[in-house]
């Protein structure tokens, strides 16, 4: 916080006055698996860009076939996984190794131990999933605390990872299967629809070329990245450059 205050005062007082859990992960009541936001809008819209200008019906077929291919990858991905959690967990836990090494481990007690790295000591619980520095009960994977207490045992790290990385709910989370429809031939339809005849909606076209991209709302991030900041060589100044500058400068 102190560092933010010194960025913005009037930032600060307004975190300071607002409830921690709605901006602090360490206040989540949940764990949020270090996921920042939960704008998943934000992630299809980004992904169905090739298809947002098709009429409803393309549109709706290219969204089945990108589902149907997420499926169909992605399970083949969870069969082949040699680990019993998802790759990713445990690449996560393979980068903390080097350093969970140059810990050092005292027990405490059956469970729970004393881990010292260089000055600063941490206490973990294996028997709660928790350590001391809170990254443990965060992410729901093992820090480099809990892996020197676990591998200085000889247990199974893959234990204590949060059952929502394991392989068996990745298999669960793409059982299913998404399938084509049948062909017009085939459909079963109903003679009272078959007598309906959809029109499309009366609306009045607006003058100008049509607006394809979004408005940006509060949190988006700019694609094209940040804006370069001008100053002036002349002054000093921001938001100038010399050839446009105003101010007179001292000759001697």
């Amino acid at each position: 916080m102190a560092e933010l205050r010194n960025i913005n005062p009037e930032i600060t007082t307004y975190l300071l006055e607002a409830d921690p859990k709605r901006w602090a992960r360490s206040f989540f009541p949940k764990r949020r698996y270090n996921i920042m936001t939960s704008n998943i809008f934000e992630s299809i819209n980004s992904t169905i860009e090739h298809a947002r200008d098709l009429p409803i019906t393309p549109l709706v077929e290219a969204l089945r076939e990108m589902v149907q291919d997420w499926f169909s990858r992605r399970k083949e991905v969870a069969t082949s996984q040699f680990f019993d959690v998802t790759k990713w967990a445990n690449d996560v836990m393979e980068s903390k190794l080097n350093q969970a090494f140059r810990m050092k481990v005292d027990k405490i007690d059956m469970f729970k131990y004393q881990v010292t790295y260089g000055d600063i000591t941490f206490i973990v619980d294996l028997t709660e999933n928790s350590c001391s520095c809170k990254e443990f009960q965060l992410e729901g994977i093992p820090c480099a605390h809990a892996i020197a207490a676990i591998d200085a045992n000889h247990f199974d790290k893959y234990k204590f990872c949060s059952e929502w990385y394991s392989k068996s709910v990745l298999l669960e989370t793409y059982a299913g299967s998404v399938n084509p429809l049948p062909n017009k031939e085939d459909w079963n339809t109903l003679d009272e629809i078959k007598e309906d005849r959809i029109k499309p909606p009366e609306f009045k076209v607006k003058p100008g070329r049509p607006k394809k991209r979004r408005g940006e709302g509060i949190g988006d991030y700019p694609k094209r990245g940040r804006r370069r900041t001008m100053t002036c060589g002349n002054s000093g100044i921001l938001d100038h450059n010399k050839k446009s500058c105003n101010h007179t400068t001292n000759q001697f």
